[in-house]
């Protein structure tokens, strides 16, 4: 059985974290795909305390904006003094014009396209006005992560080396696994393995016994599946 997740209405994953308990920061950055959740929050915490008034913009980027990888992102300020010089930075690092970044001037208004973002591009902007600057921060989101081919019931017998595998949408994507739905351990010590091969996730269990009859579920970030396991005496 193989469930995708509904479309979600464009989130603000800056807002959702901003105003979450802490305790729920580890769910909300595997449903939205966010590979860095440590680095995202010290930024997030940067961005709280910044801006104060300015005399040199008359409106100030917001402090983070989100796009999904491949998208397009528009940021843009207004000029209190549309004379002043203006200079985009990427991570300290001065933007130019180019395909990738197109800059549009409208009446005070300035702005600035990333085309085409990837996760590079997820990094702290700056414009500078004069003496003045404002920041922001841009978060870029993978693509929700699609299960393509499910789990699958399987019979097996006590002492049996027993895989249960499933494919996924995207290389090197983030697969939790569950049986009757509690998250497995899957560290050294745990006594169930996951093979990974490029989109396909395999779990193994290297000796089947009683206990691992049960349902086995994966979730990704944008589908699940579930299984019936079975294990029996010869």
């Amino acid at each position: 059985e193989v469930k995708q997740e509904p479309e979600e209405p464009d989130i603000d994953v800056w807002e959702l974290l901003k105003n979450a308990n802490p305790n729920d920061y580890e769910k909300i950055a595997f449903q939205y795909g966010i590979t860095d959740l440590r680095g995202m929050l010290k930024r997030l915490k940067r961005t709280r305390r910044e801006e104060k008034k300015s005399a040199a913009f008359a409106k100030i980027l917001d402090p983070a904006y989100q796009v999904d990888k491949g998208g397009r992102v528009r940021f843009a300020v207004e000029l209190a003094d549309p004379t002043v010089e203006l200079k985009w930075y990427k991570n300290g690092q001065e933007i130019r014009p180019s395909g990738k970044y197109i800059f549009e001037h409208k009446g005070n208004e300035r702005i600035l396209f990333i085309n085409n973002c990837t996760l590079t591009d997820d990094a702290r902007y700056h414009v500078t006005a004069g003496d003045e600057k404002c920041s922001t921060e841009l978060f870029v989101r993978e693509p929700p992560v699609i299960v393509t081919k499910g789990l699958e019931d399987t019979n097996a017998y006590i002492g049996d080396k027993i895989e249960l595998s499933v494919e996924v949408s995207e290389e090197d994507a983030n697969v939790k696994w569950f049986k009757n739905g509690v998250e497995l351990p899957l560290d050294s010590k745990s006594r169930y393995k996951v093979k990974i091969e490029g989109k396909k996730h395999t779990l193994i269990i290297e000796e089947g016994t009683k206990a691992d009859n049960a349902t086995y579920s994966v979730m990704t970030t944008g589908g699940q599946s579930a299984a019936k396991l079975k294990v029996d005496c010869e």
